[in-house]
């Protein structure tokens, strides 16, 4: 007679794993009995269909193969099969890992991970996979009492078996997420790519948003990766959710996404052209219509305007370009990438360091600021009527001119998109000078940073300046509706049909045209249709934008 204790509950297997012979050695007693009904985590087991069953709901059996078997509350389970919940001990890894246990015939526990072809009677010293020690449950399998195990015929009460002392519980890894909680877009329209990473294997991980929290308008959460822009400036707070087998983890996020990257805006000055000798059509898309704004990147890449469409000519031979944002006849103020978004007669536009392009557009009742990533995705940073130029100040921040009945300001817009007076009282006309908050102006236009911080401003028959103190004054008795300042503090002002040039001891010279209307070529002798606008290159070369003949012109 010979008694053997078995804890059956411990032997949760992966199939087809074992290649060594006899899973338990010590353990291998054909037809031995025992009370099942102590059978933990039977349940979460696959119903077998192969293996050798007596019709008694309290016998088990070690087959060939050394794989237990089992049979409880009449249905059958093959212990050897798949495991198909977690909190089975069984990993659902790519390896299926398993940890089981038993008592053998002379009363040792015995442990075994899958794969091993020895034994153990140390918990610690096998190397148990984490998936298997983070489980639920690990810590009360290894340490919970053997249930006895006979063969026929035996008496347990004469041959009583003493368990020995098992190792002490090891602890569950608890879950954590191992990623700060930061986005890597700080402004609005950069796309966003996050990914969650917890200290557990991503496949048994699952996130989700908390239940009383809501991702900002235009993320999605998808697996381990929240994705996709925000289009309105603000503060934003949500919880993300971490979960594996009962353990669940938060992490709570607070961000700020501004309109206007301030660490990225800055506007660079260049040195103009001593001299100028020829002017071209070089930029002409495949639309007609009048153009407004451009600029021209660092790389030479020139942007310009035509109505409510924005394109892209990559060099002087893509001379019929690309469509960056908007579309040909399409007017409106839908957000979005590419094509799928529109504008209404856009007017000026300006360049930051990032590549991002600010443009205004709208009319004296419905004037908007726009941005257009790189990319071409398109979003709103701040409604404003009355919005003429726009340019970007030493800060980073945006300053818009506005000009209409009691709307006559240039406005600093702050990181959010708030607008801020920064000169002007609203008066509908004026040319009162001094403080700025106090001055007055009459037709305001476009504006230009010089150096030294100091802002030069188009304003009817003046061109004024806003010093670094504040203070207002006319600069130059210059009709005009575009200046740019270039590092030599020269002051180029566009007026309609003429390109003029400022020297810093005031005289004042013509540069390109003949203050008419027309197609007339040469350089002083040329024509120039309703031109508002103009940029200049980093090599001192000047892009006009000619509405009459529907091409930006290059003057070099």
């Amino acid at each position: 007679m010979q008694t053997i204790t078995i804890a059956v509950s411990a032997i949760l297997i992966a199939a087809g794993l074992v290649t060594a012979p006899g899973l338990i050695n010590n353990a291998r007693d054909n037809n031995a009995t025992t009370d099942l009904a102590n059978i933990a985590y039977a349940e979460e087991m696959f119903m077998g269909t192969t293996g050798q069953y007596s019709s008694s709901v309290t016998q088990a059996q070690a087959d060939s193969s050394g794989f237990w078997l089992g049979k409880q509350d009449g249905l059958k389970y093959n212990l050897s099969s798949k495991v198909s919940n977690q909190k089975a001990l069984v990993c659902s890894d790519p390896n299926w890992h398993y940890l089981a246990k038993a008592t053998s015939s002379s009363g040792k526990t015995l442990f075994r991970v899958s794969g091993r072809s020895v034994t153990s009677t140390d918990i610690s010293k096998i190397d148990v996979p984490s998936c298997i020690a983070n489980l639920p449950g690990y810590a009360e399998f290894i340490s919970e009492s053997s249930t006895p195990v006979t063969e026929p015929g035996s008496n347990p009460s004469t041959t009583p078996i003493v368990v020995a002392p098992t190792t002490p519980p090891v602890a569950a890894t608890p879950l954590a997420f191992k990623t700060a909680p930061v986005l890597n877009a700080s402004s609005i329209g950069v796309p966003v790519n996050y990914k969650l990473e917890t200290n557990f294997p991503a496949a048994d991980v699952d996130y989700s948003v908390a239940d009383d929290s809501v991702l900002p308008q235009g993320l999605v959460l998808s697996d381990n990766s929240i994705a996709g822009r925000i289009s309105q400036a603000g503060q934003y707070e949500f919880t993300i959710d971490a979960t594996s087998g009962t353990q669940t983890v938060s992490q709570d996020f607070d961000i700020t996404i501004n309109a206007i990257d301030l660490s990225n805006n800055a506007q660079p000055i260049y040195a103009a052209k001593s001299s100028y000798s020829t002017i071209n059509n070089v930029y002409r898309s495949s639309s007609t219509g009048g153009i407004t704004g451009v600029v021209v990147a660092p790389d030479g890449s020139v942007y310009h305007a035509q109505r409510n469409t924005v394109y892209k000519f990559s060099s002087p031979s893509d001379t019929k370009g690309s469509i960056l944002a908007g579309s040909p006849g399409v007017s409106g103020s839908n957000d979005g990438p590419g094509s799928t978004a529109t504008f209404s007669s856009i007017i000026d536009m300006v360049m930051d360091s990032a590549g991002n392009i600010y443009l205004t557009e709208g009319s004296a009742s419905n004037g908007s600021v726009r941005k257009i990533s790189p990319d071409g995705y398109v979003t709103t940073v701040v409604s404003l009527a009355n919005v003429k130029a726009l340019s970007i100040g030493p800060d980073g921040k945006l300053y818009v001119s506005t000009n209409g009945i009691g709307k006559t300001f240039v406005y600093q817009i702050q990181a959010d998109g708030t607008p801020v007076v920064f000169a002007g009282t609203g008066a509908v006309t004026g040319d009162k000078l001094g403080p700025k908050l106090t001055a007055t102006f009459s037709a305001l236009a476009g504006m230009s940073w010089d150096s030294s911080g100091n802002l030069f401003i188009a304003d009817g028959n003046y061109v004024k300046k806003i010093d670094t103190a504040g203070i207002v004054t006319n600069y130059s008795s210059t009709t005009g509706f575009d200046v740019y300042v270039d590092s030599k503090n020269n002051v180029f002002v566009m007026q309609n049909s003429k390109l003029v040039k400022i020297a810093p001891n005031l005289t004042v010279s013509t540069v390109v045209g003949n203050g008419t209307q027309g197609s007339a070529s040469g350089l002083l002798d040329a024509s120039l249709w309703n031109v508002r606008f103009f940029a200049v290159g980093s090599d001192g070369s000047i892009y006009i934008p000619d509405s009459g003949v529907y091409y930006t012109k290059v003057v070099k």
